[in-house]
C-alpha cells in the first residue's frame, strides 16, 4: 500500500482539490472531530459528501487557505499520522493554525479520520471571544 500516495491526495483535498475525494475516500468514510470553534460535543460526519461540504466550507470562510505537512507521515498499518500547518486570510487578516490527523486506510482508501486541531488558537485569530486563563 502506498501511504505516501494517500497522504499526498489527502493534502491536495484539504488544499481544495475536491475532485480527488471519490478516488481516495471510502463511500462510508467517517470523520471524528470536535467542532472547530467549539459549541458542542464532537459529532461524527459520515460519507464523502460531508467531507466535500466541510472542506469547501472552510475554503469559503478562509481565502488563500493552504495546508502543508510538517511532520510525518508516520505509518502503523492501517493507520497513518501527519502533523500539518494551515494558513490563509480571514476578513483581511492572516491566520494560521496547526493540527494532527490520524487516517485509517483500508484497501487503498481512507475509511476513517480523527482530527485534532488547535481550535482555540484558530477561534481567537478569527475574533471569537478569548477564554480566560485558568489559574
Amino acid at each position: 500500500m502506498s501511504f505516501d500516495r494517500i497522504v499526498t491526495a489527502w493534502a491536495k483535498i484539504w488544499n481544495g482539490d475536491l475532485s480527488l475525494i471519490d478516488s481516495v475516500i471510502h463511500p462510508g468514510f467517517t470523520s471524528h472531530a470536535a467542532p472547530l470553534a467549539g459549541g458542542g460535543p464532537a459529532a461524527d460526519l459520515v460519507g464523502r459528501q460531508n467531507l466535500h461540504t466541510w472542506v469547501s466550507g472552510i475554503h469559503a470562510m478562509i481565502s488563500e487557505l493552504r495546508f502543508g505537512i510538517h511532520v510525518g507521515p508516520f505509518v502503523d498499518d492501517p493507520f497513518v499520522v501527519i502533523r500539518w500547518h494551515a494558513e490563509g486570510t480571514y476578513e483581511g487578516r492572516r491566520i494560521e493554525f496547526y493540527g494532527t490527523d490520524i487516517l485509517k486506510v483500508d484497501d487503498e482508501v481512507i475509511t476513517e479520520y480523527w482530527a485534532n486541531a488547535d481550535s482555540l488558537w484558530f477561534a481567537q485569530q478569527i475574533g471569537m471571544k478569548e477564554v480566560p486563563a485558568l489559574t
